[in-house]
């Protein structure tokens, strides 16, 4: 069987994970969870050592049981309500923007563009091309823009649609 770093089978959980899923999914909405009350469960620090535990734990709540957890720095998690976990997209789309322009840029910083080959310039636009999208469909006007589009239906657009908003 294959093993990573820690000498633990790829595809078992640890048991420390295993008891924070447990005491992370009994929680309500609204709650907070102390770094401190999920050490001393664990017997290990969740922001220190045991950091990959607590990530797996919270994935694993929000894939198999619908729960999301927010960060509270230095503090804890905290159980998101639908309102809390449905407004995390902004920040994401944020970051999405941010990183998309940092990949743009580090793109087109070539020492010397001229010697690079054809096929090489096409994968560079293309690069380009990609990150230039999605740098233009998160800024703020474009999302307000699809969110007028969406509230005529009430759901999510097909992609087509959405493209199709972004050119009117």
């Amino acid at each position: 069987m294959a093993t990573n770093g820690n000498r633990q089978p790829i595809g078992s959980l640890a048991i420390d994970t295993k008891q924070l899923v447990d005491r992370m999914t009994k929680t309500k909405p609204e709650e907070l969870l102390t770094y401190e009350e999920l050490s001393l469960l664990i017997g290990r620090n969740v922001q220190g050592v045991a950091r990959g535990n607590l990530a797996t734990a919270r994935h694993i709540c929000q894939k198999q049981y619908n729960i999301v957890f927010g960060v509270i720095p230095n503090v804890g998690i905290k159980h998101l309500n639908d309102v809390d976990t449905i407004n995390t997209g902004q920040s994401s789309i944020d970051h999405i923007r941010r990183t998309a322009r940092r990949a743009a840029h580090r793109i087109v910083s070539l020492k010397d563009p001229d010697a690079v080959p054809n096929d090489i310039k096409i994968r560079q636009f293309t690069y380009l091309s990609v990150a230039g999208a999605l740098v233009h469909m998160t800024q703020n006007k474009q999302v307000k823009k699809l969110e007028g589009k969406i509230s005529e239906g009430q759901k999510e657009l097909p992609l087509a649609k959405t493209l199709e908003a972004f050119k009117e």
